[in-house]
């Protein structure tokens, strides 16, 4: 049985022509009628309204669930720019509307709308069967052939109810799996992927899609047309009018998204404007046969013109190549009207932002783009299947349960490798065996006692190997060694160990029965495995924990308490704030409160657990106004200081930015990396060959899909070593500096002789030198949207627009805040021009201007970035709504190290406070620079000059030799040995 769409139709030649010059992944099997097949009639459309259904018609609001299925997904939304090759219409001018008289469309110019028609043929939903071409799939690691028809009916079943979610890399792996259970997680996992807040219990995503596709099936039943595809793909329209009824010649329905009633879409005419959520869509079917269409403007077709005195015009071919008087008696030419106009509208603004309404509504006709591959990557990854033909490892497996964490028991699995038939690598000299170990967990479901995947799991393990080949054959079996938390019961485990330096592999599958494990009860240390035996010393009591839990809200001052959660044995907790004692008690909650001062710093807090002795135990941190872009690892266990003599447990804590994920953990003995982790828990036994003598255990985070030294992280604990030992920080300074000559002209061609870099007026060594045009760029544009931008603001939002199409490449990220009297996230970063043009789109001006709160709060969300920072400014009024005032932003900027360029537009003459000389010094402490002008025409060279001012830098890096407090800000100043030539980077900044 073949995959079913709702598809494209059989002249794929023309939806090709339309989209000439995009670039799209074939979506599975597709299915085309024949030009003469009919669509069953179809039942009436009603449009929900709180959960009723009503007639077509009814115009009043509706209100579904499905209204606001987060689709947000790259590829989704408005277009992304003009397609090569193609012809987009111009409406030229802009048209003054009157009210309309009844049942009248009045426009006082003639509106000319081109148009051209997508030739689409939707394939059936529900029921028929499927006459497509079948792509030859490539075959599965095991050597079979991929086939839909292969699968249970209820797997099959899905595969057709998200066709359109579903891309060619992700259908091939899922007919791949060949246990339910593996494509029950598979399930699992790929709406996991598309849960757009996934920290939440629910997936919205999976639950308005799957209320869709119910509506759908109830709506157009057995019916091919593009109708049930847009509807699946965007949800139900806030008003349906039903244009030519079904008896006529040809029929037309209008459908408003972003609109409660008809009377909000007239009002929206009269006001030319439009939020980026409103648009109308024109459907139509001739003769009552075929599929119903989606209409196009096209330069192709002479097409209908909205003409003074209320008519609609149709000379030569109109809607679909259709006449006049096609369009029959009983159809309402005004509401048709109002459709066309709201195009026109979008179309005027589109041609602004850089997007029309015929590309947008391709766009909404797309299947829906699959997210990273990421998630498919990582799934793949945990397969315990075994590729066919490969040599096996000789292992063998023991699992102990050393102890408990909370109410689970930890089961440890210890598989011993022979190192004959495993592959030793030798790179250098430096030779090493490396494996994999992956596993699965399975459990009964309690209702069917099919087995159902409870949790997978991945380590990496290096065995360095040292002395000459003869070594090789004393070699003891090499010790891989996992521990997961379980409650007690009945699971199955599924091991499988990779060769990574050859092709050998070792699989196992046994029942495993996880039993309680009491508090020191009957436990010895004969029971463990000797080299591990002092790691899991700790876990027989269960394991002592303290958590800091966070306050409510972003960014936090003044005066807090902060709690925490602790579990076992714990005497006292004693907290310390930037690495000062704050406060100790022996009283449980274990709670704290903190003066943080006005200004909301980042700040860590550390809660330390002791025991009776007042040896520490467990620990947390967190780091208060941290950002949410922060990328963090810390070494929990082993406590530094501490004596160990045989192995130690290492146990980290992660921290990974919003929207990213982690992609492994490495972990180090000495120079030697011993594992690697993917996943929680973050804790593995490391074995110590030398004893007590000194060892660093270090850590390394790498982020995924990241690159340059910003993708990693990295924490170090040193183990049996004096107690004498003192720990040094190091700053490590990176300066990014513009070089102007008297003219302002940046200067490209000056060497690191040419630079000298003070500190706190001392020489400092240049440790790192190069000319930088290519450097990421994260940025922020900061859009004044109050009440005096009124006249100003469409030419500023096109301005934005056009900086962000000329400067942002591919590896940038730039993103939108637009303040009045508070700040509002508009566009998070993005380095997609359409989801960076939706920020822009629906903007009001109105209220007063709080620019220091919002400056803060853009610097905040900076904060942790990668890459070169930077914050465009655009402003036309003075401070009246903050909370916090100039020094204090000033001091935020200094601390968040990010270039501030501002642009004062038509700036007041008399104020209080001088907003010329307020974004002056904004921009000369932080390295930016300060632009006036009077009028908007003139943004578009300013936007210019900042972006060749950002790809005309030099970074230079030094380590700091300055012994001044840690909290005491450091002034720094780059000088230039070149006549008329003037460095301008940061004024200084905090360690």
């Amino acid at each position: 049985m073949a995959v079913r769409r709702l598809g494209l139709a059989a002249d794929r030649g023309r939806h090709r022509g339309r989209l000439q010059g995009r670039t799209r992944r074939s979506r599975g099997l597709r299915r085309s009628p024949g030009p003469d097949q009919g669509a069953p009639e179809p039942r009436p459309f009603p449009v929900p309204v709180g959960g009723v259904l009503r007639d077509r018609g009814d115009h009043r609001p509706a209100r579904h669930p499905a209204d606001s299925l987060p689709l947000g997904q790259p590829g989704r939304g408005v277009g992304a720019g003009r397609p090569a090759g193609v012809h987009l219409p111009a409406l030229k001018g802009r048209h003054r509307l009157g009210r309309p008289a009844p049942g009248r469309t009045t426009v006082r110019s003639r509106v000319l709308i081109r148009a051209f028609l997508i030739a689409a043929a939707a394939l059936l939903l529900a029921g028929g069967t499927a006459s497509a071409a079948k792509k030859k799939r490539p075959p599965c690691q095991d050597g079979r052939q991929p086939a839909v028809e292969s699968l249970p009916s209820q797997h099959r079943q899905w595969t057709e109810e998200v066709a359109l979610l579903l891309s060619d890399e992700e259908i091939h792996s899922f007919l791949c799996l060949s246990q339910d259970y593996q494509r029950d997680a598979f399930i699992a996992e790929f709406w996991k992927a598309r849960d757009p807040y996934p920290d939440t219990a629910r997936n919205e995503f999976r639950e308005h899609w799957s209320e869709r596709l119910a509506m759908v099936r109830q709506l157009f039943e057995n019916t091919d047309d593009e109708r049930a595809r847009y509807y699946l793909l965007n949800g139900p329209p806030g008003v349906h009018v039903e244009i030519c009824p079904r008896r006529s010649a040809t029929s037309i329905e209008a459908w408003f998204y972003g609109f409660e009633d008809l009377s909000q879409v007239m009002g929206s005419i009269f006001s030319r404007r439009l939020r980026h959520d409103q648009y109308a869509v024109i459907f139509y079917r001739r003769l009552g046969v075929g599929p119903w269409r989606a209409w196009y403007p096209s330069e192709e077709l002479s097409i209908s013109a909205l003409q003074p005195g209320g008519r609609l015009d149709l000379p030569g071919a109109g809607i679909g190549g259709l006449r006049r008087e096609d369009l029959g008696a009983g159809c309402k030419e005004e509401e048709l009207g109002y459709a066309l106009q709201i195009i026109q509208i979008l179309n005027d603004w589109g041609g602004m932002l850089g997007f029309f309404y015929e590309r947008m509504i391709g766009e909404k006709l797309e299947p829906i783009e699959a997210p990273s591959d990421e998630w498919l990557r990582t799934f793949e990854s945990y397969s315990t299947d075994l590729p066919s033909g490969a040599p096996e490892l000789a292992a063998a497996l023991d699992v102990s349960f050393p102890g408990r964490k909370e109410s689970r028991t930890v089961v440890q699995t210890l598989v011993q490798v022979e190192p004959e038939g495993a592959a030793l690598a030798d790179l250098a000299g430096a030779r090493s065996y490396a494996f994999e170990l992956i596993g699965e967990v399975l459990r009964a479901d309690a209702d069917t006692g099919a087995d159902r995947l409870f949790e997978s799991f991945r380590y990496r393990f290096e065995f360095p190997v040292e002395g000459d080949e003869a070594s090789r054959e004393t070699q003891p079996a090499m010790p891989l060694v996992a521990q997961r938390y379980l409650r007690p019961g009945d699971y199955k485990l599924i091991l499988r160990v990779d060769d990574l330096n050859g092709d050998a592999v070792w699989r196992h599958a046994e029942p495993l029965e996880v039993p309680r494990v009491e508090a020191a009860a009957g436990w010895t240390e004969a029971d463990l495995e000797p080299i591990f035996a002092e790691a899991n010393r700790s876990l027989a009591s269960g394991e002592p924990t303290i958590r800091i839990i966070p306050p409510g809200g972003e960014l936090v001052s003044g005066y807090l308490r902060f709690d925490t959660a602790v579990t076992g044995p714990v005497d006292k907790v004693r907290f310390t704030l930037d690495d000062k004692d704050l406060f100790t008690t022996k009283r449980a909650p274990y709670s704290v409160d903190v003066r943080l001062g006005e200004l909301p710093r980042s700040q860590m807090l550390r809660a330390i657990a002791l025991d009776l002795e007042g040896n520490q135990i467990a620990s947390d941190s967190f780091l208060i106004n941290g950002s949410p872009h922060r990328f963090d690892v810390r070494i929990i266990e082993p406590i530094p200081g501490n004596q160990y003599s045989n192995s130690v447990r290492l146990r980290a804590q992660v921290t990974v930015p919003e929207g990213r994920s982690l992609e492994e953990l490495q972990v180090f003995r000495n120079a030697d990396q011993v594992a690697t982790l993917y996943e929680e828990p973050f804790t593995v036994p490391v074995e110590l060959p030398d004893g007590r003598e000194l060892t660093i255990i270090r850590i390394v985070g790498k982020l995924l899909d990241a690159e340059g030294p910003a993708a990693f992280v990295e924490d170090t604990a040193i183990i049996n070593g004096p107690a004498t030992l003192e720990e040094v920080q190091v700053d490590f300074v990176e300066l990014y500096t513009t070089v102007d000559d008297r003219d302002r002209r940046p200067l490209l061609d000056l060497g690191q002789n040419a630079f000298q870099v003070l500190e706190d007026g001392v020489a400092q060594e240049i440790l790192r030198f190069e000319r930088v045009d290519d450097t990421p760029l994260v940025g922020t544009i900061l859009l004044d949207v109050s009440a005096s931008m009124e006249e100003r603001l469409a030419e500023s939002v096109k301005a934005a627009a056009d900086f962000f199409q000329q400067v942002i490449t591919e590896r940038d990220e730039l993103s939108i805040v637009t303040f009045n009297d508070r700040p509002h996230l508009a566009s998070p970063f993005t380095r997609d021009r359409i989801e960076f043009a939706k920020g822009l789109m629906g903007l009001r001006a109105e209220r007063g201007t709080a620019l220091y709160d919002s400056l803060i709060f853009t610097l905040y969300h900076l904060n942790g970035l990668p890459g070169q920072r930077a914050v465009l400014l655009l402003s036309d009024g003075v401070d009246e709504h903050s909370r916090y005032d100039l020094d204090d932003a000033l001091e935020y900027a200094r601390r968040s190290e990010a270039a501030i360029y501002a642009i004062g537009l038509a700036l007041p003459k008399k104020a209080k406070e001088s907003p010329k000389k307020v974004l002056e010094q904004l921009a000369l402490e932080t390295g930016g620079r300060a632009f006036f002008v009077e009028n908007t025409s003139e943004l578009a060279a300013v936007y210019d000059q900042i972006g060749l001012e950002l790809r005309s830098k030099y970074f230079l890096a030094y380590q700091s030799s300055s012994t001044a407090p840690s909290d005491a800000f450091r002034r720094v100043e780059v000088v230039v040995d070149q006549r008329g030539a003037r460095a301008r980077t940061i004024r200084g900044y905090y360690p």
